[in-house]
């Protein structure tokens, strides 16, 4: 994972890989049938990982007595804190996204996306009443669809990068809580975590 997160996926050898994991390229073949194998694996993990701390951050019981902006300010620091912890891996995967040919890769990772993004949508809908857009439902999946693009690009793809703890990783979280509730025509709440 550290060598496809600073190297990337294609431009990494066989060879570097089984070096590191102290196999022989034949070993490394005898676990994956090639390289692409290799990466769907690595992938997978990442997705998965990403998936069980986003699980774990939405659970209804922790989000019981939140209010929508404190709502959504714990799906975005969750976001911006794995982005920024995991964010050379995570960038080749994204990179990998936009311009791979293969469908089975791209499949995963819009129902990976779909899912994690469920997540905070229900969560939402249940706050329907503090949402004062017209269209709750469509506003909230198109928030999450801008919240996670910005946070995505500033996190993997900004020159700095955004460490989730510093002055710039918090006015990032608090930009983007604040620009998802002035969609949604709702107000910051003082009990954001």
């Amino acid at each position: 994972m550290d060598l496809i997160g600073k190297h990337g996926f294609d431009d990494l050898p066989v060879a570097a890989i089984a070096r590191r994991a102290r196999v022989s390229i034949g070993g490394l073949y005898a676990r994956y049938r090639d390289k692409l194998a290799l990466v769907h694996a690595v992938d997978e993990r990442l997705v998965a990982t990403f998936e069980a701390v986003l699980a774990r951050a939405m659970a209804k019981e922790r989000l019981a007595d939140l209010d929508l902006a404190a709502v959504i300010t714990v799906y975005v620091d969750t976001m911006v804190t794995y982005f920024a912890r995991h964010r050379d891996l995570v960038r080749q995967v994204v990179l990998r996204a936009r311009s791979t040919g293969d469908p089975e890769f791209s499949a995963r990772i819009r129902a990976f996306n779909q899912r994690a993004h469920g997540l905070l949508i229900e969560a939402l809908l249940a706050r329907r009443d503090a949402i004062g857009h017209p269209d709750p439902t469509a506003a909230t999946a198109f928030g999450v669809s801008l919240v996670s693009a910005a946070a995505r690009e500033a996190v993997l793809f900004g020159e700095e990068p955004v460490r989730r703890n510093s002055a710039r990783g918090r006015l990032l979280v608090n930009e983007l809580v604040r620009a998802y509730c002035g969609y949604l025509g709702t107000s910051i709440s003082s009990n954001r975590p």
